[in-house]
């Protein structure tokens, strides 16, 4: 575990190749999407198939009049596959995350002049101020429109909802606006979690989960493997300090970072008040109804089981 010393130089080890390097995997996040829009899956299937044809007798060292008929025949193959084009539902939810990741590129964008000692336009001060998340219905209602990246805090006592709570705010995320890993250091891959996951989620292909139960597992696996959001259920549990948390903030620049924390006898949260400092949301779960207060909203509350009704219904 490093000291308080050696994470003050993390936090301050921010550099322009780390951000080249997300606005890299942004921009291969955005071409995917966006061929997903432009080029039908019938279309992608037939190409693959012919690419892997090709390939496949070049790799037996076939003659290219035999590569191309393998690849004809890759083609022909890829074609009979069952396609499933794009709803407009899906498309909406693919154009929301396009939007969220070009929001995200131009705030990392931003943040390497500043790091940089550069001074910005007032174009782009006015521009990065105005980069928010889009949330409609309840949590629009709870939270407002977040910058991006934003900073949560959820607590609450035993039982009182706040993992649920944090569930059905990943899903939210991941349904609409990309990757979100959910470390699930308390629960872990209990059959607790999956009965949460499968009641409280729309088991969205973005939500990740893993299992991970101190700072240095947490943080070598994110600085390996890069979300939009991050959910740490919980901070307690896997005994992270506020200094430690920044480290992940500043190794993660342009992610948004939930942390989940225990609450007292008393109803607040545990720990420093630098954990409330360091946030853009706190989001205080009382007996089933998220309460929040920002920088985004005057507050707001959530009927945490009503709202899950209304996602299966939907």
């Amino acid at each position: 575990m490093a000291n308080s010393m050696e994470q003050t130089e993390e936090i301050n080890d921010f550099t322009t190749d780390q951000a080249q390097e997300q606005i890299k995997a942004i921009d291969a996040k955005i071409n995917a999407l966006s061929n997903r829009l432009k080029i039908p899956d019938k279309i992608r299937k037939l190409t693959a198939g012919g690419i892997v044809g090709y390939m496949l007798a070049k790799m037996l060292k076939q003659s290219n009049d035999v590569a191309i008929m393998a690849a004809a025949g890759g083609a022909y193959a890829g074609n009979q596959l069952p396609t499933k084009e794009i709803t407009q539902e899906e498309r909406e939810a693919i154009n929301n995350k396009i939007e969220q990741l070009q929001s995200q590129k131009r705030a990392i964008m931003s943040n390497i002049k500043v790091e940089n000692g550069e001074a910005l336009t007032a174009q782009e001060i006015t521009h990065h101020e105005i980069e928010r998340l889009p949330f409609t219905g309840k949590f629009a209602e709870l939270i407002g429109q977040p910058s991006i990246p934003f900073h949560t805090l959820i607590y609450g006592k035993p039982k009182s909802g706040k993992s649920i709570f944090s569930l059905i705010f990943a899903d939210y995320l991941a349904t609409n606006f990309g990757d979100v890993l959910y470390i699930a250091s308390e629960e872990g891959y209990k059959g607790t979690l999956k009965q949460k996951v499968n009641e409280f989620t729309s088991t969205p292909a973005d939500l990740h989960f893993i299992d991970l139960r101190d700072f240095d597992a947490i943080y070598h696996y994110t600085d390996k493997n890069k979300f939009d959001f991050i959910f740490i259920d919980s901070v307690d549990f896997c005994k992270i300090t506020v200094d430690q948390v920044e480290v992940l903030k500043a190794n993660n620049p342009g992610t948004s970072v939930a942390i989940v924390k225990q609450a007292t006898k008393a109803g607040d949260f545990r720990g420093s008040q630098e954990y409330a400092h360091n946030c853009d949301v706190m989001i205080d779960v009382r007996e089933g109804v998220a309460y929040s207060k920002g920088r985004f909203n005057a507050g707001g509350e959530m009927l945490i089981f009503e709202e899950n009704l209304n996602n299966k219904n939907e």
